[in-house]
């Protein structure tokens, strides 16, 4: 049992997996492993995966060694394998990933459980931040996930019994890793429960051109890969690739209305602007 679990796992209370991922990532370290450590559920086991930052992350992790099940830092060949080496320490019956940058809402784990019992993938919204000030909360739904990532990661559970059944991350996959993994799973098969409610908060600290761009174009290899090679992949490349521009082109211009009207009524999935 973990070191932070305070009860046996049961079926009311299994044990769940958090792994963070991070490489130089002190700046906001601390906010995303005080999320899991401070969560109410009693059975958590947290891992630690460090890409061997020299920018003092280290020291922050040894901080709170004593309340890891699993740390280690050493470099890595990308974010994938970063992701793999965290899930095969995973003993959890539930995993979750939640980033150096990133925070859980507070009954985040908890709230996962209690919608879990027909589920093998449990999701909800992601609220986005520009500093201190709340953007927009993204909403999220598995049944468009053949057009593109409609699932926010960072808010997404997954048991662990269906990573042995159907794989781990692709480490072909540089940005678009947990589309392609995601996309799998509900080929496989897999059932998604969606929870209503923010699980997950995310740093908006934009993207460049280049990740953005390597995204849609994973997006459509992962398609391709599990859907079949269609035009309509194509299609839709082209359709993701302009709406990126526009939102960028929208915000860089102050044009906000138009914006708030793209991203709730336009957009593959709802972002509603905190009030």
């Amino acid at each position: 049992m973990c070191p932070n679990a305070t009860i046996p796992p049961s079926a009311e209370h299994p044990l769940v997996s958090i792994v963070t991922i991070v490489y130089n990532g002190r700046q906001y370290l601390e906010r995303a492993m005080h999320s899991v450590l401070q969560q109410d559920y009693p059975n958590v086991e947290y891992i630690v995966i460090d890409g061997g930052s020299t920018d003092g992350s280290v020291n922050i992790i040894e901080k709170y060694a004593s309340q890891l099940a699993y740390f280690t830092s050493e470099p890595d060949s990308g974010i994938s394998n970063a992701f793999n080496k965290g899930l095969a320490q995973c003993k959890g019956e539930w995993i979750g990933f939640i980033n150096a940058d990133d925070w859980y809402t507070e009954g985040a784990l908890r709230s996962v459980i209690e919608a879990s019992q027909a589920a093998d993938v449990v999701y909800g919204k992601l609220q986005f931040w520009k500093g201190d000030e709340a953007g927009y909360a993204y909403g999220a739904s598995h049944e468009r996930l053949h057009l593109e990532m409609t699932l926010n990661h960072p808010a997404t559970f997954v048991r662990n019994d269906l990573y042995q059944r159907l794989g781990f991350f692709n480490e072909d996959f540089r940005c678009a890793m947990d589309f392609e993994l995601l996309l799998r799973f509900r080929q496989g098969g897999a059932r998604f429960v969606y929870l209503d409610r923010v699980l997950a908060n995310m740093q908006d600290a934009g993207i460049s051109d280049q990740n953005w761009r390597l995204g849609c174009q994973e997006v459509r290899k992962a398609k391709d890969l599990h859907l079949g090679k269609r035009l309509n992949h194509q299609l839709w490349f082209w359709k993701q690739t302009a709406s990126i521009r526009l939102v960028r082109s929208l915000e860089q211009s102050g044009l906000s209305k138009l914006l708030q009207f793209y991203r709730s009524r336009l957009a593959p999935v709802s972002k509603t602007k905190a009030r």
